[in-house]
């Protein structure tokens, strides 16, 4: 029983995902209280607000997240994920959003490198980068989320390793994972239906389990390059 106790205490938590989780919590309770604007609400106003700037806002919104460090405080993932729910679901629409989080990550990732080859802040990349390895999984890995990705390209610069081929590859990896993302939280719409508090809670509770795993795996089960 202790040495269970023991291992549930030991569990390192991610408390970004978390941190969402808690302030849609918030959210809703506060609608349902009628105290605050639910997220039905903040949904149509974001809708407008992507009417209105369209693509340009939706770059601004993942560039910004992902900048190194500054992302972790900017959210700018779920303005992505709002901006697929209230699309029309077609291919050209996909095909957009992908392209221009792609163009948008990658410009942020060669801020993310410039920024760490001018050494700042050594000891918080130490501690903030969970999915800093040295393989080509790694690498990939990294793009499924801005704020993994702008530490990655800020590590880079910070040790003067190449940018090249690498910032070549992001846009590839980050537009066919783009639109992936795209058709599974359109799928995730049709089965939460209407109720958008269900689907956006889905999806943060799919990132939350990710993210909880990889901060949690044993480094021994982490494949490394043949020539380290």
């Amino acid at each position: 029983m202790n040495q269970l106790l023991t291992k549930i205490l030991s569990i390192k938590l991610p408390w970004f995902p978390l941190s969402v989780i808690a302030f849609f919590g918030i959210i809703t309770v506060g609608d349902a209280y009628g105290v605050i604007p639910g997220i039905q609400d903040m949904i149509n106003f974001l809708e407008s607000l992507y009417q209105t700037f369209g693509l340009f806002g939706l770059f601004i919104s993942s560039l910004l997240e992902g900048i190194a460090y500054f992302g972790l405080y900017f959210p700018g993932s779920v303005v992505v994920v709002l901006a697929v729910i209230v699309s029309d679901g077609t291919f050209l629409t996909f095909l957009g959003i992908s392209s221009v989080v792609a163009l948008a990550l990658t410009c942020s990732s060669y801020i993310s490198y410039r920024l760490g080859s001018v050494k700042l802040v050594q000891e918080r990349l130490k501690t903030n980068s969970q999915y800093d390895r040295d393989s080509w999984f790694w690498f990939i890995f990294n793009h499924w989320h801005p704020n993994g990705l702008g530490l990655l390209y800020f590590k880079r610069g910070f040790n003067q390793e190449p940018l090249f081929p690498y910032l070549i590859l992001t846009p590839a990896i980050m537009f066919f994972y783009g639109l992936f993302c795209c058709y599974l939280i359109f799928s995730l719409k049709e089965y939460a239906g209407s109720d958008q508090a269900l689907l956006i809670f889905t999806i943060l509770g799919l990132w939350f389990l990710v993210e909880l795993y990889f901060k949690n795996i044993p480094n021994k089960k982490i494949p490394q390059r043949a020539d380290n």
